[in-house]
């Protein structure tokens, strides 16, 4: 009876490549292999928070500045994995964005950003974008009338969490 057949029919399971038959024939190599592969450092996330110094509110028809003292600051957190959470007075925006990423400058967009806050206070859902420079560490953020320029660092960094 040939090798690979069952009672004179061929076994359906298909022949392993070479590299795999070789591999196979070495059971610790593969173990040894499975666990550098396990042990190999992932690309870490880099955190990102950022605050506004001054709260610019638009509608469709005009814009209105409040300096500092005048308002609460929101807090906008991002990473390079897209996740994002913009929280303002009573509730956050949260979620995972698009996250297009082109030399120094990144560009998160969520049309569809999920409000977690008290129903009414803002739309469930609403568009969010957030462009940032890390070289300047500076972002602007727009998401419902916020239209907001943000001073940033990697979370952690006191010159963002003052």
């Amino acid at each position: 009876m040939a090798v690979g057949s069952v009672k004179g029919r061929a076994s359906r399971s298909a022949p392993l490549p070479a590299a795999g038959r070789w591999l196979r024939s070495r059971p610790a190599l593969g173990l040894l292999l499975a666990g550098v592969l396990s042990a190999a450092p992932l690309q870490a996330v880099e955190r990102w928070s950022c605050r506004n110094e001054l709260e610019v509110l638009c509608d469709g028809e005009t814009c209105r500045a409040s300096a500092r003292g005048e308002f609460t600051p929101l807090s906008v957190r991002f990473d390079t994995a897209g996740r994002y959470a913009v929280c303002a007075y009573s509730g956050c925006w949260e979620g995972v964005a698009r996250l297009v990423r082109q030399d120094q400058l990144w560009l998160l967009s969520q049309p569809k950003a999920a409000w977690l806050g008290p129903a009414g206070a803002s739309p469930a859902y609403s568009r969010l974008v957030i462009l940032f420079d890390r070289v300047d560490r500076m972002a602007l953020l727009k998401v419902e009338a916020f239209q907001l320029p943000l001073r940033c660092g990697t979370v952690g960094d006191l010159a963002a969490d003052d």
